[in-house]
């Protein structure tokens, strides 16, 4: 069970419960949450909580329900290998008219083209900094000069992206770079890990399982703050509209894959502070690699201490952390959309999503 303990003392932007484990129960006396547990209580202040992300099988009391509700806490549910199951929150309807302006840009080919591409350039900025990050971590070691080839290989996909001129190409340019990336980390592992490349739905070794767990979390971390700028979540740019799929999100994350979840996972596998011994290994083909509980909560401990690490934002100078930062590209996005360019398209024109380009 993870609780409080993951909820900072440093007032980050979004305080999050996470309830793990099979048996745990959430209530509500009062203006405390009280999570039950093998007949031990813990109390939590209700006012500390904005969202809740339910990882296995956890039992809430309608009391709980309808406090979220109404105070427009989302309570988010994943299976206990971080797979998503659903949400409850009141889908509040108020912001139609940022609504209407979103669809329209849906529909502005241009449009998506242009933002699309300047998610990728974001993912691909901040994929090649991790990796320049990592090798300067492997001074002296073989790994050193395997992670600086993949960061020039990731740099060289990126200046490809001006060329592109379709949505499909430039997801042919991501996907191209995401296999470089995978193969260049899956070279540097120890092979005790089993780690050859990304796989999903559901991930096979313990390295997807990690990746596959964080950005799930990251996703709905997104996702809340998308709900609150009023944008629908389901309306994208960059990924296919497809059903039951929050495809803004998937957009809006892209740019901070590597340097939350990825940096964070590679840190704990290269320091030693996980090792194979901490994950099931599937049983059967089709079943997902398990998180052992212990190596789970260190993982969302280490996850939410990146989230809430300082950093100086690379445009306007201001001192943040990464949650404020994910904020800040919401409403940047929000911001865009109200405004009706005809000139988007124009490279010129100041009217553009800047994604963040971490230093």
């Amino acid at each position: 069970m993870t609780t409080s303990d993951t909820i900072s003392n440093a007032s980050p932007r979004l305080k999050t419960l996470y309830l793990t484990g099979h048996g745990t129960t959430l209530a509500k006396k009062q203006q405390r949450f009280i999570v039950k547990k093998d007949g031990e209580n813990h109390e939590i202040p209700a006012i500390h909580v904005n969202q809740i992300m339910l990882l296995g099988n956890i039992q809430l009391t309608t009391q709980v329900m309808h406090y979220c509700l109404k105070n427009n806490i989302p309570i988010y549910f994943l299976s206990s290998t971080g797979s998503y199951i659903g949400t409850l929150d009141n889908h509040d309807t108020h912001p139609i008219e940022l609504q209407r302006h979103q669809y329209r840009k849906a529909e502005d080919h241009n449009w998506c083209f242009k933002t699309a591409r300047q998610f990728i350039t974001g993912k691909l900025h901040n994929t090649h900094l991790l990796m320049k990050r990592l090798a300067r971590s492997q001074q002296n070691t073989p790994r050193h000069d395997i992670l600086q080839q993949g960061a020039r290989d990731i740099a060289s996909y990126r200046k490809q992206l001006k060329h592109a001129t379709t949505l499909d190409q430039l997801r042919g340019i991501e996907g191209i770079a995401a296999r470089t990336y995978f193969q260049t980390l899956q070279s540097i592992l120890p092979n005790d890990w089993l780690f050859n490349g990304r796989n999903k739905q559901p991930p096979r070794d313990p390295i997807n399982a990690l990746l596959s767990y964080g950005y799930t979390l990251l996703f709905h971390n997104v996702y809340t703050f998308i709900k609150a700028s009023g944008l629908n979540p389901h309306i994208g740019f960059l990924h296919p509209a497809r059903r039951g799929h929050p495809a803004l999100a998937s957009d809006l994350m892209e740019e901070f894959r590597a340097v939350i979840v990825d940096a964070v996972v590679f840190s704990l596998i290269l320091n030693n502070k996980l090792s194979p011994e901490d994950f099931q290994l599937p049983e059967t083909q089709g079943k997902a690699c398990r998180i052992h509980n212990d190596a789970r909560r260190q993982f969302i401990r280490e996850l939410e201490n990146k989230f809430n690490s300082p950093i100086t934002h690379p445009v306007n100078g201001n001192r943040i952390d990464y949650r404020r930062c994910i904020e800040h590209q919401v409403k940047h996005l929000a911001e865009l959309i109200r405004i009706d360019t005809p000139d988007i398209f124009d490279n010129t024109s100041d009217n553009t999503y800047q994604p963040v380009l971490f230093r």
